[in-house]
């Protein structure tokens, strides 16, 4: 009776599961919202970990209906140890990706130390420029933590691989000297991760290039600047200064 018992969640399990693939692709049009993808709710670092549990547990729970009737509650046992490890195997996973990964709720909270830092060197931009993806999000919090009162425009440029860089099609600076009132013009370049310092680097030459160096004065900022690079360019200012590689902003793995 107890085999039949733990084997019928499993068999529950992968008929939801293999349901779910085959209705993946009609959820994405939104035909059929009543199924989706089990793996969407788990997070991807510990989507290993829950792959594993739950082989292990199929295991188990094939070696318990092999044991005597008396022996069975020590195969029981064994299948909650595994379920209370791969729980607590991913709420550790979860929190490492959580203080490692911007796209987090106390991403505000640094943009509020960086907010901070400019005040403290008097350096308030006149124009705030964004570089995709993670810098977005940046910038756009920092230019709601300036105030609503003098509204900091924000731009974003492009950076495209190869030898292009900044120099594409994309990107199209028009503003002009007259269209700032403020003598000198702040000009604030923003990433949120800065690695090799290369990129901020580059966009800092192709903005200095078009508009001219004439009464503007061109920094760059990040909220994390690591220690990838031995001969890395750090920003005019950053937050944290972690000491292994994370997501951006956006989620994704970025070379900065």
């Amino acid at each position: 009776m107890a085999s039949k018992i733990g084997a019928r969640p499993i068999r529950g399990l992968l008929k939801v599961v293999t349901k779910t693939k085959k209705t993946h692709a009609t959820d994405r049009g939104g035909q059929n919202g009543k199924w989706y993808n089990i793996l969407t709710l788990i997070p991807p670092d510990a989507r290993g970990i829950a792959l594993v549990a739950l082989v292990s547990d199929a295991v188990v729970i094939a070696v318990i209906k092999l044991l005597p009737e008396p022996q069975r509650i020590y195969g029981f046992v064994v299948f909650a140890c595994v379920l209370i490890g791969t729980l607590i195997g991913t709420v550790l996973v979860i929190r490492r990706s959580a203080s490692q990964d911007h796209n987090q709720p106390n991403l505000g909270r640094k943009v509020e130390r960086l907010t901070g830092r400019l005040v403290e060197d008097r350096f308030l931009p006149d124009l705030i420029v964004a570089i995709p993806r993670g810098g977005l999000v940046v910038a756009g919090l920092l230019a709601k933590q300036l105030g609503d009162e003098k509204i900091v425009p924000v731009i974003s440029l492009s950076r495209l691989d190869g030898s292009v860089g900044f120099n594409n099609p994309f990107n199209h600076l028009s503003f002009k000297r007259q269209d700032f009132q403020a003598t000198p013009v702040n000009i604030l370049i923003v990433d949120d991760i800065c690695r090799s310092g290369r990129t901020l680097a580059e966009a800092k030459t192709f903005i200095e290039d078009s508009i001219g160096r004439a009464d503007f004065v061109v920094k760059t900022a990040a909220i994390s600047f690591y220690r990838s690079y031995s001969r890395a360019t750090g920003p005019s200012f950053f937050v944290d200064r972690p000491e292994e590689s994370v997501r951006d902003a956006s989620g994704n793995f970025e070379q900065a």
